[in-house]
């Protein structure tokens, strides 16, 4: 409910829905990124960027190659 209000410019009922949803699941990384996004829109910035820096920095880099590898053919192309 909250990412659909929030498509359709409600933020302030958006920021209600998805406070609602991480309180129901607050290890619910979905919820917690969608409560981020929520508090974006209604210009809570610090809040959102405790929340993006806590997802950011607990992901693990890749065990491949398999990123870089694609950008660096992606670019070869456009670069000859």
């Amino acid at each position: 409910m909250a990412l659909l209000i929030l498509g359709l410019a409600y933020y302030e009922q958006a920021l209600e829905y998805a406070q609602k949803a991480h309180q129901t699941e607050p290890n619910n990384s979905y919820f917690e990124i969608l409560l981020a996004d929520a508090y974006t829109a209604n210009n809570c910035c610090e809040e959102a960027n405790a929340i993006y820096t806590k997802h950011i920095t607990s992901l693990t880099p890749p065990k491949n190659n398999s990123i870089p590898r694609m950008f660096s053919d992606l670019f070869a192309r456009e670069t000859g």
